[in-house]
């Protein structure tokens, strides 16, 4: 089972060789706010909630609570458990 920092590291690098910023929300206090926002230069703000493989890490109730927030705001929120899913949703 690969840890959530060994998907944050591939997509660190997916997002550097593809001209995607990706920025670590971490340092905030608003709890349960997704790990990641890519910024695309088509004009695309996706919110990335990065779990382990396999989901086997769960989402709390205040994550999808804020999930919930956020999409009222018509923002991309997805759950991922691999770089697929990433390429995927960037549609690289």
């Amino acid at each position: 089972m690969a840890l959530e920092s060994a998907l944050v590291r591939k997509i660190n690098k997916l997002c550097a060789e593809n001209d995607v910023w990706n920025l670590n929300i971490k340092d905030h206090n608003l709890n349960g706010t997704p790990d990641r926002l890519l910024l695309t230069r088509d004009g695309r703000y996706i919110w990335l909630e990065v779990k382990r493989e396999d989901l086997t890490g769960t989402v709390s109730p205040i994550q999808k609570y804020r999930h919930s927030e956020l999409r009222s705001f018509k923002a991309e929120v997805y759950v991922v458990d691999s770089i697929e899913q990433v390429k995927e949703i960037l549609c690289l």
